[in-house]
């Protein structure tokens, strides 16, 4: 039976809590762009990016070629 349960609502599991957390919006929004050399730099600085105390609503790496 424990196969047949898997992932976060499983193959028959039903989502029965959840949490939402709020936070207060904040004062300021700064929203803005970087370029990186190449891929493995824009990699290297997601990476970074992840092991930091900070949240930022949005941060992406994308190939515009």
């Amino acid at each position: 039976m424990n196969y047949l349960v898997m992932g976060s609502e499983g193959n028959f599991g039903i989502i029965t809590e959840a949490v939402i957390k709020v936070k207060p919006i904040p004062e300021v929004r700064i929203f803005d762009s970087l370029l990186f050399y190449d891929w493995e730099d824009g990699v290297q600085f997601m990476h970074a990016v992840s092991k930091m105390k900070v949240y930022p609503t949005s941060c992406r790496l994308v190939d515009n070629e």
